[in-house]
């Protein structure tokens, strides 16, 4: 067993270095509950598309489906540096090509040189964008705005988002929606406690307690019996030894569940154990109220590489088998985002980074057909 850090260092900071210092590379535990299975390989591959070239970094990606429109917003910047950060928006237009567009977001952030987007949910008919802006992506209050997708891609009714206390663009706030009330949850700008918000009209939002959570990359969804389940990725030691004598760190996602509508949370638990390196979960609600789990991590890969998984969980905590989603023939996968058609498939948005990241990385749209095998473990 390793002792979780209680302080991590510099979120930021950990993040780039995890990737450049191939820290995926850490000895894996030996996976006994993991599948492998070229169904869901099969499907992307024959679906996707890259919405952007190399040159770039991308990172989050959001997608809405208005009438028989199809749209996906993704943040670019222009290498690993973040001196600037935007938003842009591509129209799926058949299932071969997309169409990059001006993105909407473009007049109402002020010509700022930082902006990234922080999610998308759907209340009742309307879908609603949210997105922030600043002048620094660290440690500088930044403005969070939501606007209604309209079928033409243009947001409407933009509204500034209210919370107790400052945030920076940094933060990466995620917004949930589930029968009546808002959530979200994001990283404050003393690093690195994450917070838990809620609001009734999903433009005022209060911090409702100290989450108590250490980390970053948070994300949230509700099971189908109502409970919340909160993702988010943290640092802890390995057995492993840097060349100058320290010890290796490396990164680790975990959840936590809230029978409550988050007023207290069960005891966090780890996604996988297959691997020390676990980047990335985001929990997504299943047909059958479950929640899968897909998340990035480099079993079997060469190093600094991942492949991306998805397993079942339910309310109660209790994990399903691992399923391999993408391996190395789909490429090196960071950063999914899931979302249900209308038809009941999956969109599956992720970065796909190459060889090398600092060669930059492709935005890229995907098709699943199924949520993922929901076998518990029966120990």
């Amino acid at each position: 067993m390793f002792k979780l850090k209680s302080k991590p260092i510099s979120c930021l900071l950990l993040l780039l270095a995890c990737t450049l210092n191939n820290l995926s590379g850490c000895s894996s535990i030996p996976a006994t509950n993991i599948e492998s299975s070229q169904t869901e390989v099969e499907q992307i591959q024959a679906s996707k598309i890259a919405l952007d070239g190399r040159d770039k970094f991308n990172s989050n990606a959001q997608y809405a489906e208005i009438g028989n429109k199809q749209y996906v917003f993704f943040e670019r910047s222009e290498g690993l540096n973040f001196k600037d950060k935007s938003i842009h928006l591509s129209e799926i237009v058949d299932k071969q090509k997309a169409v990059e567009k001006i993105s909407p977001t473009t007049q109402f952030t002020q010509n700022k040189q930082f902006s990234t987007l922080s999610g998308l949910v759907k209340e009742k008919e309307r879908q609603w964008l949210y997105f922030t802006y600043g002048d620094s992506i660290r440690k500088k209050p930044a403005t969070i705005l939501k606007g209604q997708v309209m079928p033409d891609g243009r947001l409407t009714a933009v509204t500034q988002v209210t919370l107790n206390h400052d945030i920076e663009v940094g933060s990466w706030p995620y917004f949930h929606y589930h029968n009546g009330q808002y959530y979200m949850v994001y990283r404050k700008i003393k690093c690195c406690e994450l917070g838990f918000a809620v609001s009734e009209n999903g433009t005022d939002f209060t911090s409702t307690n100290q989450s108590g959570f250490k980390g970053f990359m948070p994300a949230i969804a509700s099971f189908g019996d109502g409970s919340l389940i909160y993702t988010y990725q943290r640092t802890f030691p390995t057995d492993q030894l840097r060349s100058n004598g320290k010890v290796k760190y490396t990164l680790k996602s975990r959840y936590q569940i809230s029978h409550d509508q988050g007023q207290t949370w069960q005891p966090e638990k780890i996604v996988t154990d297959t691997t020390f390196t676990v980047h990335d979960a985001i929990p997504f609600l299943r047909q059958d109220g479950n929640i899968d789990l897909y998340y990035s991590h480099g079993f079997n890969r060469k190093i600094g590489h991942w492949s991306l998984w998805r397993r079942c969980v339910n309310s109660q905590g209790d994990l399903g088998k691992e399923y391999l989603v993408a391996d190395e023939s789909i490429g090196h996968i960071a950063k999914p985002n899931v979302f249900r058609r209308t038809d009941g498939r999956i969109v599956l948005l992720f970065s796909e980074q190459g060889e090398e990241i600092r060669n930059g990385s492709q935005q890229t749209f995907s098709i699943l057909n199924s949520d993922a095998d929901c076998q518990f473990n029966k120990d």
